[in-house]
């Protein structure tokens, strides 16, 4: 009965809300029928409410009975579907939970090394701010001797700074010890004695 009365309402309402907001004008009735036309509706509607209600109060409670919709059997029926969808819908939330954490895992990646690369651009771009120096030249000195003939001599930075004949460097050693340069030094020796000859 309750139900039959929450209707009722419901349909008054809209009536009402019909009647404020209808622009439509009917062309064979004037504006007063129309009203008058819903008065009686809403009427009516009122009176089968009041008739549902006067009856719902008389009724005695130990005389109902009830209906059986059926529903826990629906449910029932229902249940194993209901399940097997959510296992469905969490299986696919999974699978697209870990393409996601995935993907936002090499967006990361990518951007650390694109973040890294464009810190190194600047760390260099102001570490090579100052002058630019050019590498020392290498200075040889060509010597004459009366029993070796022509031979090259380098000498280090040093002892031009310091004008006095340092210790024999770790790479003076190794030339001298070098093969290819004994050789070398050899072929000038011959080639310059059949010269002056």
């Amino acid at each position: 009965m309750k139900i039959y009365l929450l209707v009722g309402v419901v349909a008054v309402v809209f009536q009402m809300i019909h009647a404020n907001y209808t622009t439509e004008v009917s062309t064979n009735q004037l504006p007063m029928t129309n009203t008058h036309m819903r008065l009686r509706i809403v009427r009516m509607i009122a009176k089968r409410m009041h008739s549902i209600w006067e009856e719902y109060e008389k009724r005695d409670e130990n005389t109902f009975v009830g209906r059986c919709l059926g529903l826990a059997r629906k449910i029932r029926q229902l249940l194993p579907i209901i399940i097997f969808l959510l296992g469905v819908i969490l299986t696919k939330l999974g699978f697209l939970t870990l393409f996601s954490i995935k993907t936002m895992a090499l967006v990361g990646l990518l951007l650390l090394l694109n973040a890294s690369a464009f810190a190194a651009k600047i760390a260099t771009a102001f570490a090579l701010k100052g002058e630019h120096k050019h590498p020392q030249t290498v200075h040889f000195h060509v010597h004459k001797d009366s029993v070796e003939g022509y031979h090259i001599d380098h000498s280090s930075p040093w002892e031009h700074k310091s004008g006095e004949a340092g210790p024999e460097f770790d790479w003076d050693r190794v030339q001298s010890y070098n093969l290819y340069n004994k050789l070398l030094k050899e072929s000038y020796k011959r080639s310059y004695e059949e010269f002056t000859r």
